[in-house]
């Protein structure tokens, strides 16, 4: 058996912190990956390209609070503000690098998805720790043009 590559361990380790941590936070009623961690095809080294539903009520505050957000998870060692579609890039202490996009509640269904995975949850009972942060009704296939595994 193959020994699990240590980057690949730590990013597992950061999703298992991020799920514990937001999964309490009524700000982010759910969150999502995209990218290749989502469509099958990411490896050992790839990143996290984590979608986190903002409630409209809390989406004033969401944006401005970002690092903080992020820094409960782990500590930020750069970041890059990509404002327009309100992600922030992160390389973490791990070194691992995380991107994180913030999405209005209202206004999820209006953007096309590609590829989305549920976020994986401490409880998930596969291998592969399918689940999501919170509320799995929200993300249904009405709201997202994907398939959600």
């Amino acid at each position: 058996m193959t020994e699990p590559v240590p980057f690949a361990v730590r990013r597992s380790e950061l999703l298992d912190r991020a799920v514990a941590i937001l999964s309490t936070d009524a700000r982010f009623p759910a969150g999502w990956l995209e990218g290749s961690l989502a469509d099958g095809i990411g490896d050992s080294y790839s990143h996290i390209d984590l979608h986190l539903c903002v409630a409209d009520k809390a989406w004033e505050g969401a944006w401005p609070a970002r690092r903080a957000v992020i820094e409960q998870i782990a500590a930020i060692l750069a970041s890059l503000d990509i404002p327009h579609i309100f992600e922030i890039a992160c390389l973490l202490e791990g070194p691992l690098k995380l991107d994180v996009i913030f999405e209005k509640q209202s206004s999820i269904a209006a953007r096309p998805r590609i590829t989305v995975k549920p976020v994986p949850t401490e409880n998930s009972e596969s291998s592969e720790k399918s689940g999501v942060l919170r509320i799995a009704a929200l993300m249904s296939p009405a709201c997202l043009s994907a398939t959600i595994r």
